[in-house]
């Protein structure tokens, strides 16, 4: 489960934030 890990990672403060959440959630991990 290294996915939350790294969306939150992500999420810091980069543009990518969004568009792992997309991702995320198209996985089903949302």
């Amino acid at each position: 489960m290294n996915s939350y890990d790294w969306r939150k990672s992500t999420r810091s403060g980069q543009n990518g934030g969004e568009c792992v959440e997309i991702a995320v959630a198209e996985k089903g991990h949302a």
